[in-house]
């Protein structure tokens, strides 16, 4: 995820504030959130794991894809 961050900020430097934050939270919270699941394997039951998990994979995807059409566009 650090190279997609790497990767996207060095094509796109002029990538909108909310754009770039979306992939960056996105790409800083969905890796870990493995973190929980060591210690408490159930954890994926709960509703505040899986709505954080919806939002963070939410983030990068559709950061990257917005960021995507904004590199076609440009």
């Amino acid at each position: 995820m650090g190279l997609i961050l790497i990767a996207v900020g060095s094509a796109l430097p002029d990538l909108p504030t909310w754009n770039a934050v979306a992939v960056a939270f996105g790409a800083i919270v969905n890796p870990l959130l493995f973190v929980p699941q060591a210690w408490l394997p159930d954890i994926t039951e709960r509703l505040p794991y899986r709505a954080l998990s919806v939002v963070s994979f939410t983030g990068v995807s559709g950061g990257l894809v917005a960021a995507a059409v904004k590199a076609l566009g440009t």
